[in-house]
């Protein structure tokens, strides 16, 4: 990915969750809004699948179509994953038609976070949804793991408001993070605020904004781990590396669940 921050397509991971149904409307806006192709994309995870198909054994789960307790085998595990895909397809179309979009949901099978991996390109942006509260160690697996960047939506809200707040732990990162807040400011109005980390004096900092035309506020983080306690209330966006060192271990978790605002992870 270079400094110009393009982004082609917008890769939603998709389920039959609360949160990943709320996630799909606000993702559609955003991708409307910056001119960016959106597909959705279904992962049927294949470990339990094979769990099922190597012991033989039954298991008991709850059905996402019918909400009611059920005994899976392997073919029945099959014809569960085929009609959840087939009820998100059309949850997806139904969707992107009252936004007047196109999209349409891709499923295949595997291991959810290295699926995702692999399907994502340096010009796509991943979009991920979390429950309120709880990051998974999915979610968690996935973003580290990831090249390109990872936009993830808590549940009812908003990329496309607020102040953008670029976490700069780097020289090179701060680079990188300005090129997508002005990416993701466009026309707006919306302010930028750059957290300077020790690494970046504000006089880096502010050569960077020049040389991005991009006004910006400078505030000096301080040293701790908790980075979201640092972070404005009024933020709509933070742009951050999943590499900063306040994001170490289950530091980046933790973060996330507690972050109330959309958060940008790119490398």
């Amino acid at each position: 990915m270079t400094a110009g921050f393009a982004i082609r397509r917008m890769l939603l991971a998709l389920d039959l969750s609360p949160a990943a149904r709320s996630m799909l409307p606000e993702a559609l806006r955003l991708a409307n809004r910056l001119n960016a192709e959106a597909e959705g994309l279904f992962v049927e995870d294949s470990r339990m699948v094979n769990v099922l198909a190597g012991e033989g054994l039954p298991a008991r789960h709850v059905s996402t179509v019918t909400g009611l307790s059920e005994t899976l085998d392997a073919r029945a595990m099959d014809a569960a994953l085929r009609a959840q895909s087939a009820l998100l397809a059309r949850h997806v179309s139904a969707t992107a038609a009252a936004l007047r979009c196109h999209c349409e949901l891709r499923t295949v099978r595997g291991i959810v976070a290295e699926t995702l991996v692999s399907q994502a390109d340096q010009d796509d942006l991943l979009v991920l949804s979390r429950r309120p509260g709880h990051v998974g160690a999915t979610l968690a697996a996935t973003i580290r793991r990831m090249s390109a960047p990872v936009l993830v939506l808590p549940p009812g809200e908003s990329v496309g408001q607020g102040r953008i707040v670029v976490v700069a732990d780097s020289a090179g990162f701060l680079a990188r993070g300005l090129a997508a807040a002005r990416w993701f400011k466009g026309d707006s109005d919306r302010v930028v605020e750059v957290l300077s980390g020790a690494a970046v004096t504000p006089a880096e900092a502010e050569s960077q904004l020049r040389s991005f035309d991009l006004p910006a506020r400078i505030t000096a983080a301080v040293q701790t781990a908790d980075l979201i306690q640092q972070i404005r209330s009024d933020a709509g966006l933070v742009i951050v590396s999943p590499q900063n060192g306040a994001l170490a271990g289950p530091n980046l978790a933790a973060f996330l669940a507690s972050a109330h605002m959309p958060v940008l992870l790119m490398r």
